[in-house]
């Protein structure tokens, strides 16, 4: 008889070094399994202690059928190499994968449609965080996830990935009711492009917050990056330290005409002192420290008349030597520029109608 009361693996196969692989449907016929938390076992970065078994790959058909939420993670398995696109299939009430990869720096590759089937899901929370090891990333890895989701659902989701050059064609086009994409692709230092459908089709408020920071390979941004999210409110350190980007072109807000901000997330970052490169990324606006813009082409922010902050939003482009005229000639709601060019060491001449148009500042 099938042992379908089976509920908990935790740590089942922790501290088996020897362990290398394991059978096909090993859990196929255990249906109401509840926790299965680190099941490989787990590396304890304090003590620096290996918990895991050698498994290097996981075969396919794993687990049966599971009506159950189930709680699952390969948190910081240290020996995972690569896992099948049919891992999660089975677990249609699946709702949180936060954590799922956390640092398994040894897997080099996501499957295509591996959370297709998990469109309960609600939260991706550093799910590839620190997958250093990561170079591969399928098409429709995320599906559809069309529900009202955590305000962290791509929070961390690939932060630290440094072995990441480019990203698929609508990695995040299943998110269509994030309102928050913070610290998603932070750190990823060796990504050199970003797709122009990157994003998905949102209808609601969307804030980025240190989204691409560190992301020094970067070079150049689609002309409509974020046309397909015409309510896009605010950017935060979003390409802070992109210190490779060299163009910033006139069309990227061209379709977001309710941008509010392109300044720090800090209030008080307008009474700062002192050192500045000492302050946190959080404190830095949508461009700062982009150290390979040279200049920024005419109407860049023509289409968008509700924008009210620009603090830091340049700060540290030393390369930056000069501004178009009427930069801020449709930007009648502009009322705060704090260290906007603060340490734009470039810059010899303003145009002589620079701020003409902006009676709030």
């Amino acid at each position: 008889k099938e042992m379908v009361n089976l509920q908990n693996i935790r740590y089942m196969f922790g501290l088996c070094p020897s362990l290398t692989s394991l059978p096909s449907r090993l859990f196929w016929y255990n249906t109401n399994l509840t926790n299965a938390e680190r099941f490989l076992g787990y590396y304890e970065t304090y003590y620096g202690n290996n918990y895991c078994s050698a498994v290097r790959s996981l075969p396919t058909e794993l687990f049966g059928y599971n009506t159950n939420d189930i709680s699952i993670t390969f948190y910081q398995n240290r020996n995972l190499e690569s896992i099948p696109s049919d891992l999660f299939a089975n677990f249609p009430n699946k709702t949180d994968f936060s954590e799922m990869f956390y640092q398994c720096n040894k897997l080099t590759a996501i499957p295509s449609n591996l959370f297709a089937n998990n469109n309960k899901s609600y939260n991706f929370r550093r799910c590839f965080m620190y997958c250093t090891a990561l170079t591969t990333i399928g098409e429709n890895v995320f599906g559809d996830i069309n529900r009202s989701i955590d305000g962290n659902a791509t929070t961390e989701l690939f932060y630290g990935c440094t072995g990441l050059a480019s990203l698929p064609s609508a990695l995040l086009g299943g998110f269509k009711r994030v309102s928050t994409f913070t610290s998603t692709f932070r750190d990823c230092t060796n990504l050199t492009s970003l797709p122009a459908d990157l994003f998905p089709t949102n209808s609601q408020r969307v804030h980025l917050i240190n989204t691409f920071e560190n992301c020094s390979k970067i070079t150049d941004l689609p002309d409509n990056l974020f046309a397909s999210m015409p309510y896009l409110t605010g950017l935060w350190g979003t390409f802070c330290n992109c210190a490779s980007l060299t163009r910033i072109k006139s069309t990227l807000f061209a379709n977001n005409a309710y941008l509010e901000t392109l300044g720090c997330s800090n209030s008080n970052n307008n009474q700062m002192t002192g050192n500045w490169a000492s302050y946190e990324s959080d404190n830095w606006g949508a461009f700062a420290k982009c150290t390979a813009l040279t200049t920024l082409q005419a109407g860049l922010f023509d289409n968008n008349p509700l924008l009210q902050r620009m603090d830091w939003c340049f700060q540290g482009d030393y390369n930056l030597l000069s501004l178009p005229n009427d930069m801020f000639k449709y930007n009648t709601e502009l009322q705060y520029l704090c260290y906007t060019f603060g340490g734009c060491t470039g810059l010899t001449s303003l145009p002589a109608d620079f701020l003409k148009y902006s009676d709030n500042i």
